[in-house]
């Protein structure tokens, strides 16, 4: 299998990954995110396909920026879901890894292109997949974070709490 064709089916499989996280995660937040990634995904896919069809014609970043836009300005208020908590990370976690075996896959592929063009496609879809892995980067730790203040050693050590009580002034 070819370097193009193994990046083509790992999109083709990330978007496979990121329609089964929206569907498990429903109609919400968490569901958009996935949703929005699977389409940049299939995008990313056609891309390549074009390219490797010898037609990367007149691709144009703007354009699909402008068409798929910020994904962070897309989503909404995140809302931590406790009972999801677990299996949200692991998704996010999950997602990271993929974004970032884009990445260093592409950046291989740039490393050896041969063309001006095809180099600026990959540029573009290493900024696109460093976008993605950022997203789900925060999205971990939105939901890392309230976690790891709980187990803060002050909310751990009640004589510390006590301590902290004293010492106000009234």
């Amino acid at each position: 299998m070819s370097l193009m064709s193994y990046a083509i089916q790992m999109e083709l499989d990330g978007e496979k990954y990121y329609l089964r996280q929206a569907a498990l995660a429903g109609d919400n937040i968490i569901g958009e995110a996935f949703r929005l990634i699977a389409n940049a995904e299939r995008k990313h896919a056609k891309l390549l396909q074009d390219m490797s069809d010898g037609s990367p014609a007149d691709f144009d970043a703007e354009k699909i920026t402008a068409e798929t836009g910020n994904i962070f300005s897309k989503l909404g208020d995140f809302k931590r879901t406790a009972d999801k908590f677990p299996s949200q990370l692991e998704a996010y976690r999950e997602a990271q890894i993929i974004e970032d075996l884009a990445i260093t896959l592409y950046t291989r592929m740039l490393e050896t292109a041969a063309d001006e063009k095809t180099r600026k496609l990959l540029e573009f879809l290493i900024e696109q997949e460093r976008e993605h892995y950022e997203l789900f980067r925060a999205l971990s730790e939105m939901v890392r974070l309230p976690e790891d203040f709980v187990h803060h050693a002050m909310f751990a050590d009640p004589e510390h709490m006590n301590r902290a009580e004293d010492e106000k002034e009234y």
